[in-house]
């Protein structure tokens, strides 16, 4: 995208590790994909506490499917799923 992407995150650490929080504008990422169905993303989060010193790498992947009418009908879901 030419111009500047107005992600969010945040994060905080739990008895159980850490929970990771993003928020993405979904109507600018829908239009800068344009007949793209699907968008693939991977989050990855470094814990350096010492300089030049990662402890821990932690992170996610995931995917967005954009539908042209939902629900999707079969058609629309495989068509997606295809790539086309």
């Amino acid at each position: 995208m030419d111009e500047d992407y107005a992600a969010a995150g945040k994060w905080s650490k739990t008895a159980h590790g850490y929970r990771v929080e993003v928020s993405l504008p979904l109507a600018l990422l829908h239009e800068a994909l344009g007949p793209q169905k699907t968008y693939l993303f991977e989050i990855l989060a470094s814990d350096a506490d010492e300089k030049k010193r990662q402890e821990t790498l932690l992170g996610n992947k995931g995917s967005l499917d954009f539908w042209d009418e939902y629900p999707p009908s079969v058609e629309e879901y495989n068509r997606v799923r295809a790539g086309n």
